[in-house]
């Protein structure tokens, strides 16, 4: 008869000091955007970011070192979320025109459902030089599954075959970025305008990368 194996003690420990951890970082993740959208960054103090996440103040210099630290986190979380975001919710198209039009459409959408960090992020990066060239990187930053669409787009015949996709791609995602800066960040243009743009753009390109006759 095989003896029951008792359960460790220091692993139940380890597992419940690790969610404690986890839980700790995201309240202290959504306290500081609140209070640096509220307050503006460097304004915001570790103290009131600690207050309002309910933990103490020493934990933010525990897992995050400083103020600074944990605005670099709030950035590598949304990008994270933009890319799983991307996976699961946004499909592949059957066209190029429609690959366009939805991305442009995805990118907005994300934005919309993270003004808050947006905006603080144009803020800072106008201020401060690192946040400035981490902005102007993301700005760039393709997921790597939009250049594997584009690529099958290409076999398929829908994309010249001398087109440059990598050039392409900045184009597009960055024209994203401006656009979304326009819509959501200084709200200068309306939802009817931001979908002729989109349309607009969207078939022009898809002229341009069209395999010649």
């Amino acid at each position: 008869m095989a003896l029951k194996t008792k359960p460790r003690y220091d692993v139940f420990m380890g597992l419940a000091k690790k969610r404690d951890q986890k839980s700790t970082k995201a309240k202290l993740l959504k306290a500081a955007l609140d209070v640096f959208a509220k307050e503006g960054y460097d304004a915001a103090t570790t103290r009131a970011i600690a207050k309002k996440a309910g933990v103490n103040e020493s934990l933010i210099h525990r897992y995050f070192e400083s103020k600074s630290g944990l605005f670099m986190a709030i950035k590598m979380q949304h990008r994270e979320e933009f890319i799983t975001r991307f996976l699961q919710t946004y499909k592949e198209s059957s066209s190029l025109q429609e690959e366009i039009e939805a991305f442009l459409r995805f990118k907005l959408e994300t934005t919309r459902k993270n003004k808050k960090f947006f905006r603080l992020a144009i803020s800072r990066a106008i201020l401060d030089v690192a946040t400035r060239d981490t902005v102007q990187t993301y700005a760039k930053m393709k997921p790597t599954e939009l250049v594997e669409r584009f690529e099958r787009l290409r076999q398929k015949g829908l994309i010249r075959k001398d087109a440059n996709l990598d050039s392409v791609l900045d184009t597009i995602h960055i024209f994203a970025f401006a656009l979304s800066m326009l819509s959501e960040g200084i709200s200068c243009i309306d939802e009817s305008e931001v979908e002729r743009i989109i349309t607009t753009t969207s078939e022009t390109l898809t002229r341009g990368l069209a395999p010649k006759k």
